[in-house]
């Protein structure tokens, strides 16, 4: 799906087939804790309408490790 068009009416039912093929049987193995990243607005949507999971934009998953990786250096440990 690129753009709004997943979302299209005429459209819906082929996305939601392509996605069945390789993209959702992936993420249904994925533990349900895992990070699921993707940079796309849509493909975010559609991963979180269609599966368990909440996908994150590749710049929150970057500040998540910085955050993470800078509280392990000052802190020694993840910052609660």
């Amino acid at each position: 799906m690129a753009g709004p068009f997943g979302y299209e009416k005429e459209k819906a039912a082929l996305s939601i087939n392509i996605a069945q093929q390789r993209l959702l049987p992936a993420l249904n193995q994925t533990p349900a804790e895992g990070i699921v990243v993707s940079n796309g607005f849509s493909c975010r949507h559609q991963i979180a309408d269609l599966t368990r999971h909440r996908p994150i934009h590749a710049a929150e998953a970057l500040r998540m490790f910085i955050q993470s990786t800078v509280a392990d250096i000052i802190f020694e440990g993840p910052i609660k």
